[in-house]
């Protein structure tokens, strides 16, 4: 991203955030508000990763905990394969086969096969560890931990791209929800504003709501907005989207006073 492009975005989340900031706001391009509002989800994402960094860290420490709760804990395996499991086949991080066809690690971070699990370490060192370490998971809690642990790692990544999509997804009917809704009730009361003017509002308006939601979603005190699950597990705040309400509203009659 570009310094002005930085600064410019930055100008937008300040309007967005202070109610006279709608004046300006009116008059964006729909392209602007469409490329802001995928900007302000991956700001918020970013932040709420920053926020996720010691909960990260103190993941080894809570599994051990919870492994302590076990009084035995066994894993058989039982596995038979036709070929070698790729997973991803463009970026092989993890290569899965029983069937003996590979036996050293030569592409990727793991190679598991029938009774080793080989893994790729620092300087390209190849670290061997038999696969029966980790069948009995009380009695090897600390191999299980840093396993589960570097493979929460690698799926970082890819699991903040899911994260990025379900959060579009769903902000995205919530903005187009809501413009419908203020459309209706703006030409029931026979308000004057233009279609674009009121996407333009709305779409801002979301900033506050999305910037609450994900930058509180990894810490303890995410309850205290008070979410309340609206569709298989999905959740909005109620404090956020009462916000976001607001700042329709506002914005909604800065847009007025500005044309009056």
């Amino acid at each position: 991203m570009r310094k002005q492009d930085l600064k410019s975005f930055l100008q937008r989340v300040g309007w967005s955030l202070n109610p006279q900031g709608y004046k300006d706001i009116i008059d964006s391009k729909k392209r602007q508000s469409i490329g802001y509002f995928f900007a302000i989800l991956l700001f918020a994402i970013i932040i709420m990763s920053i926020a996720a960094i010691p909960l990260l860290a103190a993941l080894p420490s809570n599994l051990g905990k919870e492994f302590d709760k076990f009084d035995r804990f066994n894993i058989k395996l039982n596995i038979s394969m036709k070929e070698p499991v790729v997973l991803v086949p463009t970026h092989p991080f993890i290569t899965i086969d029983t069937t003996n066809t590979t036996t050293e690690l030569q592409q990727g971070t793991f190679l598991i096969t029938k009774d080793y699990i080989y893994s790729k370490g620092l300087f390209g060192r190849i670290n061997q560890q038999n696969i029966s370490d980790y069948k009995d998971i009380t009695d090897n809690k600390e191999q299980v931990n840093t396993l589960l642990f570097i493979l929460t790692i690698i799926a970082i990544p890819s699991l903040l791209i899911c994260i990025y999509a379900l959060f579009m997804i769903k902000y995205m009917v919530i903005i187009i929800l809501m413009w419908l809704i203020a459309l209706v009730t703006t030409r029931i009361a026979k308000y004057d504003i233009k279609l674009g003017d009121l996407f333009n509002v709305v779409v801002h308006a979301a900033t506050v709501m999305i910037l609450l939601e994900l930058i509180f979603l990894p810490l303890p005190i995410r309850h205290y907005l008070f979410p309340v699950n609206v569709f298989y597990g999905i959740t909005v705040g109620l404090i956020p989207f009462g916000l976001f309400i607001a700042y329709v509203i506002i914005g909604l009659s800065k847009a007025k006073s500005k044309r009056v």
